[in-house]
Formats: C-alpha cells, sequence, structure tokens
C-alpha cells in the first residue's frame, strides 16, 4: 500500500489545498446509509464528518450522527478509494459512549502506522477517503461519507 500511496501523492501532488481564514485545511463528509459499499444500507440514521489539518500539523476532527440503529461500535477514515471502493482502515477514531457525537479530538499521525500525515493529506485533497461509522446492527458500516476538501 506504501508504493501505491507513494504513486499517488507524486501524481496528486500539484493539487491546490483549500485552506480557511485561520489558514487551516478543511474536509467534510455527509454519512448516509444509502452511501454504504459494496452494500448501502437501509438506516433512518445520518451524520457528519468534520476534518481540519491545523496550521501546527495536527488532525482535529468530529464525527456525529443521529438516528442509529444503536451505539456507535467504531469508526474509521478509509482509503484510498472513491465513492464506490471498499479499501482499508487509515485511521481508527476513539468512540464515545451516549448518542450525537461518535467521535471527536484531534491526532497527529494516522493510527495505521504503514500511513503517513502527508499521504492522508494527499487523499484528503483528492476526495479519495471516507469515513464509516459501525454499529452491532451493521458490523461492516451503518453510515459512510466522502471527505471532500471544504
Amino acid at each position: 500500500m506504501r508504493v501505491r500511496l507513494t504513486a499517488l501523492a507524486l501524481a496528486l501532488a500539484s493539487l491546490p489545498a483549500c485552506v480557511n481564514d485561520e489558514g487551516n485545511e478543511s474536509f467534510v463528509a455527509t454519512l448516509t446509509g444509502a452511501a454504504e459499499r459494496p452494500t448501502p444500507v437501509t438506516t433512518a440514521a445520518s451524520g457528519s464528518a468534520i476534518l481540519t489539518l491545523t496550521s501546527i500539523g495536527s488532525m482535529n476532527f468530529q464525527v456525529s450522527a443521529t438516528g442509529l440503529s444503536g451505539p456507535a461500535t467504531m469508526a474509521h477514515i478509509h482509503g484510498p478509494g472513491d465513492a464506490n471502493a471498499v479499501v482499508g482502515i487509515i485511521h481508527t477514531f476513539a468512540v464515545l459512549s451516549g448518542t450525537g457525537v461518535v467521535s471527536t479530538g484531534s491526532f497527529g499521525a494516522p493510527s495505521n502506522a504503514g500511513v503517513s500525515m502527508d499521504s492522508l493529506m494527499v487523499l484528503l485533497r483528492a476526495g479519495l477517503a471516507y469515513v464509516n461509522v459501525h454499529t452491532a446492527a451493521n458490523v461492516d458500516g451503518e453510515i459512510r461519507g466522502q471527505l471532500s476538501p471544504q
């Protein structure tokens, strides 16, 4: 996977960054069951994910959901993959108990040791990463959304 990410990084290095007024890059996703792959999930749940790369190089994030079939059991960033792909995990979020906010916080590097922050940024800028939220009733994922530059 490292070779593919390196080649992808070289091919996409010229993409412009989406920088907000504070000098930070932000990426957002709308999470739905219809976006689940390989098979869409019929669910009343919906959610959002917001990731912001700060000027000091850490990634702030918030993943939220409402209407899940039960408590979130896992949540991840996956990539490299478009909206129809099912690909590996880049970063695992610590899931909070309760409803509403599934996970929030920051990280300095993706939890998958084979992926650097630079590689993650290439994927985010190219729209080749997604967030997936899992529940006990939907172990492969209940809601999912492709991350896009904001």
